[in-house]
């Protein structure tokens, strides 16, 4: 089974059925907010100013080049202690990425895959498959994102789910499901 990330509902890191953590180990809103974000964009490099502008949003303290170093240590840290294979928190050049398993499991892409697979399969005229499909995009894109946070990222992220329900509703409302 492979590494498991949610985002929905309660942040938390899963690996073989085993919870490795959750939020609470995540140092309060901030840690919770850029794991959520460094996970997020695990594509890409995300650059300090971005982050410090999505954890302090219109107020960013004079130290927060500091405060945003210190916090990036606490999370290699924690992604240390728990031990998990290929993993990686790089930064580099005013960047930070998130190096995660090939393999590894993200509950919002994996609702934004499970609805254009549900989709393709009513095109294909295969509503169970459609039906199956639908329904993990469904109890994926139905959930909280990152409750009680505000911010141009998570906003961003709010709406891309959103859109994934709307997805959903049209797929599981067709007549040959």
């Amino acid at each position: 089974m492979p590494l498991r990330i949610y985002l929905t509902g309660r942040v938390l890191v899963e690996d073989s059925g085993t919870i490795l953590f959750d939020e609470r180990r995540l140092m309060g809103r901030q840690g919770r907010l850029a794991f959520a974000h460094l996970v997020g964009e695990h594509l890409r490099a995300v650059s300090r100013d971005e982050l410090a502008e999505e954890l302090w949003l219109d107020t960013v303290p004079p130290s927060w080049e500091r405060s945003l170093s210190a916090l990036i240590s606490k999370l290699r840290t924690l992604l240390a202690s728990a031990s998990i294979p290929d993993v990686a928190l790089d930064g580099s050049f005013g960047r930070y990425q998130l190096y995660l398993p090939a393999d590894a499991w993200i509950d919002v892409e994996a609702a934004s895959e499970a609805i254009d697979r549900a989709k393709s399969a009513l095109r294909e005229d295969i509503p169970r498959e459609a039906w199956g499909w639908a329904q993990v995009a469904y109890q994926i894109s139905r959930r909280p994102f990152l409750m009680g946070e505000e911010g141009p990222w998570v906003t961003l992220k709010r709406s891309e789910l959103r859109d994934v329900l709307v997805r959903t509703h049209e797929c599981l409302s067709e007549p040959s499901i």
